[in-house]
């Protein structure tokens, strides 16, 4: 999936199958993600559509990201394949 835009139905489905199926407690990293999602979005909602600012917004949004818990290498590749 695209940075920017939101998951489609289908691409929702499979990641809520995902997280329903798995083994172990993801809570941790999936509100790491999500808290990075919304700062992302707030960021990118105070600038101008043609304000370079808004590069640096994705820049922390990256570095952000970076310090979450990392998922396991299958659930990633998992998700990947849903948002793919």
């Amino acid at each position: 999936m695209p940075r920017g835009r939101a998951p489609s139905a289908g691409e929702q489905a499979c990641v809520e199958a995902l997280f329903k199926n798995a083994d172990g407690d993801y809570e941790a990293q999936l509100e790491c993600r999500t808290a990075v999602q919304n700062r992302l979005a707030n960021c990118l909602n105070s600038k101008t559509c043609t304000d370079l600012a808004r590069l640096g917004c994705a820049g922390e949004a990256l570095e952000d990201e970076a310090d979450c818990p990392d998922l396991p290498n299958d659930i990633n590749n998992e998700l990947r394949q849903c948002l793919d």
